[in-house]
């Protein structure tokens, strides 16, 4: 069975990250640079879906 995703971007680096839907609205950190920062999908990927 697989998860649900949302996208996300770091704010501070800017990568693009697929983060599972349980972690939305959760204290996440970058893979890549490590900033922790809220999960929310603030750039709106995936509102039409």
């Amino acid at each position: 069975m697989s998860q649900l995703r949302f996208n996300q971007s770091c704010p501070v680096c800017g990568r693009k990250l697929l983060a599972r839907i349980e972690l939305f609205g959760k204290q996440v950190s970058c893979s890549h640079c490590h900033a922790e920062f809220r999960a929310n999908n603030s750039q709106g990927y995936g509102k039409d879906f």
